[in-house]
């Protein structure tokens, strides 16, 4: 960070994605937490750090305040319905906010993700068949092939650092290697297999905005994730400003305010860039948050485009974050 000599604030972004209890028994076997587990989190968290709301965080970087020495965010991607359902009441409950970064096209047309069916199938038939099933369905509709596109081992483990090496390479080439219709047609093949519905899943999958809004009202912010959930620097110029503008549009039709917050789908270095940023900035979005692991240090003010950089840490991380007890102080901002 540039305009400052030393840091002053430490802030921690905890990244979430689902969160299970018996209101959401469609997300059985996703990965994520219990409501159990996420509750004991958030208040670990709160024991080490002063929660923000958005606006204070915005805020902060503006140096309208000076943020805590110690402070976290607390972030959902992809604007599940659990996130209502589930998360929602929890933190209500102890009065903490939090950033909930939706796909606007998930939300609006009810349809579901690649990456979610690929989520859902998964649950139901495991990992080693679905990847036999897509391969048999890829060489059907385009001749014999020996695998899917090759993938760098260091770049899989990277992106999806919980899973084996074989289900990494196998998700990052699904994600990254294919054209999309390609993709999303076998993986609804797939999906209405083994699964279901592929339309009646899109349409119970995500928050509506009636519940978005609801969330907001409650002190909750809701920005963006993006409106086609795809890698963001791979897209064409054209491609890249429908994304952004649609994903803004719906966010400011369909809800109150301004200075929304932004989430990259995916969220590592190769899938955004400085002209990501920069349409970002030209549709308004404040600052972004990328999937790259790790503290974040803040100076008084954060200037250029260093506020499009923020690092997040998956929960099961969190421990390696917490602060001393004899280092801490619950001093607000000020």
């Amino acid at each position: 960070m540039s305009n400052v000599s030393s840091p002053v604030s430490n802030l921690v972004v905890l990244m979430y994605h689902y969160v299970h209890s018996p209101n959401s028994p469609e997300f059985d076997g996703l990965y994520g937490p219990s409501a159990q587990e996420f509750e004991r989190q958030l208040l670990k968290i709160q024991s080490q750090y002063f929660i923000l709301d958005a606006a204070t965080f915005l805020a902060g970087l503006e140096g309208q305040v000076k943020l805590p020495r110690y402070c976290a965010l607390i972030t959902f991607d992809d604007g599940t319905v659990d996130h209502y359902r589930t998360v929602f009441p929890v933190l209500k409950r102890l009065n903490i906010p939090a950033v909930f970064f939706v796909i606007t096209k998930c939300v609006q047309q009810r349809v579901l993700a690649s990456v979610h069916a690929r989520h859902l199938i998964a649950a139901r038939i495991g990992e080693e068949t679905l990847r036999r099933e897509f391969i048999r369905r890829l060489e059907a509709q385009v001749g014999p092939i020996h695998n899917l596109p090759s993938v760098p081992d260091a770049v899989a483990q990277n992106a999806y650092r919980w899973d084996d090496l074989e289900t990494a390479r196998f998700k990052y080439a699904v994600n990254f290697g294919l054209p999309t219709d390609l993709r999303n047609r076998i993986l609804c093949e797939i999906f209405e297999t083994y699964v279901g519905d592929w339309f009646k899943a899109g349409n119970q999958f995500y928050a509506t905005w009636e519940q978005l809004r609801e969330m907001q009202i409650a002190g909750m912010h809701v920005g963006g994730h993006s409106h086609y959930h795809e890698p963001l620097g791979w897209l064409t110029p054209t491609a890249l400003e429908e994304d952004i503008r649609q994903c803004h549009q719906m966010l400011a039709t369909r809800l109150s305010g301004d200075g929304f917050l932004f989430s990259y789908p995916f969220g590592k270095a190769e899938h955004f860039s400085p002209i990501v940023i920069e349409t970002l900035k030209r549709y308004g979005f404040r600052a972004a948050f990328t999937n790259l692991q790790g503290l974040n240090s803040l100076p008084v003010q954060v200037t250029g485009l260093e506020q499009y950089y923020f690092r997040r840490i998956d929960p099961k991380d969190l421990d390696q974050y917490l602060t001393r007890s004899n280092e801490f102080d619950n001093t607000g901002p000020v």
